[in-house]
């Protein structure tokens, strides 16, 4: 015969008119800035922000290559072409030549300079946001810890406090019970054989002391008792012969 499970894996228990799986073991306590906490997901967002800028700026520097290579380009027909469409003489001389093409390094140069210091500003202005940021939350997180750490400081310091007037506490009470027992034991019991010092006297010294005292009774743990000792009762008790002369035999008394 099969039996079915009454927890699957993890503790959970399944509930048996059919619904929802109910758990008996207790959620772990959430731990202060567990897995990096608000920082580590701050560095993450702040890693995303980096990586856009990136590819945002590479973007950008192939744009401006392509308008570098088409103006090189362009000048480059511009300095072989001879006639233009009307059928005049555009031809440049060598120097003209030379000039142009140190104006279009000039111009693609430039375009390049432009495109990396305004790349360098953004990603030194996202940087230092990001820099204050952190250092903003890892002051949070520094005064969270120390207020965290407080409150544990103040509530093991209740504890303490608390545990210690328990303690007083049964202290008192037993120091109380202990008082009274003192109290009773050392309490004088003229008939009762106990001592002035709390110690009760066994029977044989209550005996003693009441038999030298010349006392014919007295009292044990609520008992009556005779001072007379064994030989004194068989002495009392012994049957005496007498002789009787006049009937013509013995009497027993």
């Amino acid at each position: 015969m099969t039996m079915k499970k009454m927890y699957n894996k993890g503790g959970k228990k399944k509930m048996m008119s059919g619904g929802a799986s109910q758990s008996f073991l207790e959620k772990p306590a959430p731990r202060m800035f567990e897995d990096g906490g608000l920082m580590k997901g701050l560095k993450s967002k702040q890693k995303e922000k980096r990586k856009e800028l990136k590819a945002t700026n590479k973007s950008e520097r192939d744009a401006n290559k392509a308008s570098i290579k088409t103006l090189k380009k362009s000048q480059k027909n511009k300095r072989r072409d001879k006639v233009n469409d009307a059928g005049e003489d555009i031809s440049m001389t060598r120097k003209e030549r030379r000039e142009n093409r140190q104006d279009t390094r000039k111009a693609s140069r430039s375009i390049r300079k432009t495109q990396r210091s305004s790349d360098r500003e953004e990603r030194k202005t996202l940087r230092a946001g990001q820099k204050g940021a952190r250092q903003e939350q890892r002051g949070q997180n520094k005064k969270a810890k120390l207020d965290k750490k407080a409150e544990v400081k103040d509530n093991t310091k209740k504890r303490v406090t608390k545990l210690v007037e328990s303690t007083k506490k049964v202290v008192k009470k037993t120091d109380a019970k202990t008082e009274d027992k003192t109290k009773t034991n050392t309490a004088t019991v003229t008939s009762g054989g106990t001592s002035t010092k709390g110690k009760e006297k066994s029977f044989g010294e209550t005996y003693k002391e009441n038999r030298k005292s010349g006392a014919k009774t007295f009292k044990y743990k609520g008992k009556s008792y005779t001072t007379e000792s064994k030989e004194e009762k068989a002495a009392r008790t012994k049957k005496v012969v007498k002789k009787n002369t006049k009937k013509g035999g013995d009497q027993i008394i």
